[in-house]
């Protein structure tokens, strides 16, 4: 037996089309030892020699990712077609058509341990950036585990060293197209296009150790899991990009080798992003309050323009207002009789679940304040839990506001400008917006890195608005958790900290098989006993369920709606 990797992925295909659509999900569970990531290996192998196709394939781990594996293979089918052993020639086809992404040191002792094209040995610039990146990179491999953990992820001055260097060579690459800087879109695209069909000595260095020039047109991409999900330094500098983002895959094929071990890679990411935003969400509300309360008519038009269209900012001004109002929220919070030194309350939709006693919120008039107290009061009560969550919405609710403004300010501000290095930017945008609303620098970073989450790792800020019902609270509602806390420093009120989760593993795979075809290898990915599995019940949920006969000898079971397909396909002989 042999497993037929082109009908199972033409069986997504099917699905795709038959729903206008570019997306579909699979499973593939099948025992270890049964040759599913080999398969796999030669069918990509194949089509990148003979089609132009795409993939991104993506491990666990290192150990993982085949690379040399996918190499030989590659190159076996080049011979093939070529009927000829030229490694000059296959290198050049191999470092055009495929892009190894590793992670930061490990690129970088590649790069200090090979020899510089003699073409670019005599420029003092960049020997100096290489020296100096060599230097940084010497500096972390002898530090200890425990002192690297401290250091990323800068990881002490070598990503500044490598952005450095990164420079030299672009600089130098721009003199070799002969175009002046600062380059504009279309001189990106020219550039991008020598890199892809001129062979120099410095575009053959680019193409073989900065891939990230041009990963859209890239056939294979081979990533581990952790890069793949998050932030990739970009080869023209002021930006990151991700790899899951729908301008680099744009349709490809994604692979994920033993995909049971996804999960807690994503769950890591979610939970480490939501940590990274603590929000001290008084404060921030009365931040808010007074910005949309400010007097508008001091405020310049053309941005006012766009906070007004569809009276948003109207809205946003009486939602605010009747949220201070309902639950005072422009008085200080404080417990009394029991100090909230290390107290937390888990929000999932209308669930809480606090690690010590229950808490209530009281109105206290003469006292100036509202009181967070262990009984429920007699009068003046505010409903402390009904608050959280009302007020969990609003921030989630101002974070989107926020960003669909600055989307629209973006684009009228972009139509007036062309060059790359003038070209307005979204975080910028925000910034502007943020700025008119008279919030501080600290709160604008929160909103930026709220926005960030918001995005469910990728995609609009603006999808997450909708409600589902995915017959789980967690998915359904996401989760927040709020802390409060006493101290000396904030002696007159109680600290209500605040992180939020609006995602989840599932709708993050889900989210990408919509315009991608995703395959997931695994010997136990279906298994509900395995508890790092994804949850596909919730796929179940949120897709009518389809059968189809379309593999031979075997039904393929489909759990899809137009732009979904989950499945389980086995051998054919």
């Amino acid at each position: 037996m042999s497993l037929d990797i082109a009908t199972l992925l033409a069986s997504m295909n099917q699905v795709s089309e038959a729903g206008d659509r570019t997306g579909a999900l699979m499973t593939l569970a099948l025992p270890t030892g049964s040759g599913k990531t080999f398969a796999v290996r030669q069918h990509i192998s194949r089509r990148i020699v003979y089609t132009d196709e795409r993939f991104c394939f993506v491990a666990n781990q290192n150990k993982s990712l085949h690379a040399d594996r996918f190499y030989e293979a590659i190159k076996r089918e080049w011979i093939t077609r070529e009927l000829k052993v030229s490694q000059s020639d296959f290198m050049m086809f191999y470092t055009r058509k495929v892009a190894v992404l590793r992670s930061l040191p490990t690129m970088v002792n590649i790069i200090t341990t090979q020899k510089l094209p003699k073409t670019l040995e005599h420029y003092r610039d960049i020997q100096e950036a290489l020296e100096t990146l060599a230097q940084r990179y010497d500096e972390f491999k002898h530090m200890g585990e425990d002192v690297k953990s401290q250091y990323l992820p800068n990881n002490h001055g070598l990503k500044q060293a490598y952005i450095n260097y990164q420079r030299t060579i672009r600089q130098q690459l721009i003199k070799e197209v002969g175009i002046a800087e600062p380059i504009s879109e279309s001189d990106k695209e020219t550039i991008k296009r020598h890199v892809r069909d001129k062979e120099t000595p410095l575009t053959a260095y680019i193409n073989r150790y900065f891939p990230t020039i041009d990963l859209a047109n890239r056939q294979l991409i081979i990533v581990v899991a952790d890069k793949f999900i998050r932030s990739y330094i970009s080869f023209w500098g002021g930006y990151s990009i991700t790899v899951s983002s729908p301008t680099v895959l744009n349709q490809a094929t994604v692979i994920f080798d033993e995909i049971d071990g996804l999960k807690p890679i994503l769950l890591n990411k979610i939970i480490d992003d939501a940590l990274k935003i603590p929000i001290d969400f008084q404060p921030f509300f009365c931040q808010v309050y007074a910005g949309v309360n400010d007097q508008q008519k001091r405020r310049p038009a053309d941005i006012m323009t766009v906070l007004r269209k569809d009276h948003r900012l109207r809205n946003l001004k009486s939602r605010t207002n009747e949220l201070a109002t309902a639950y005072k929220l422009l008085k200080d919070y404080k417990t009394k009789g029991s100090p909230a030194a290390t107290n937390f309350i888990f929000n999932l939709s209308h669930l809480q679940i606090t690690s010590s006693s229950a808490w209530w919120s009281r109105d206290d008039p003469d006292g100036k304040y509202v009181a967070l107290q262990s009984t429920e009061p007699a009068k003046g009560n505010l409903n402390f839990y009904r608050m959280v969550r009302d007020v969990n919405k609003f921030i989630k609710y101002f974070v989107i506001q926020i960003a669909q403004w600055a989307t629209s300010y973006q684009a009228r501000i972009n139509e007036r400008r062309s060059e790359v290095e003038d070209y307005y930017q979204f975080a910028d945008s925000v910034r502007t917006i943020c700025d008119t609303l008279r919030l501080s620098n600290e709160t604008q970073k929160i909103v930026l890195l709220e926005i960030e989450a918001l995005k469910n790792i990728r995609g609009n800020v603006g999808d997450n608005l909708q409600n589902g019902h995915y017959g789980r609270l967690l998915q359904d509602h996401g989760m927040q958790l709020f802390s409060l806390t006493d101290s000396d420093a904030h002696l007159n009120r109680t600290e209500i900290g605040a992180a939020f989760i609006y995602t989840t593993p599932e709708q993050f795979l889900l989210k990408l098989a919509r315009s991608n075809r995703v395959l997931g290898l695994s010997a136990t990915a279906d298994l509900e006993t395995v508890i790092s599995n994804f949850d596909w019940e919730i796929a179940r949920i949120i897709r009518t369920l389809i059968r189809t006969s379309s593999v031979p000898r075997r039904p393929l079971m489909v759990y899809a709606n137009s732009s979904i397909l989950m499945a389980w396909c086995s051998f054919s002989n």
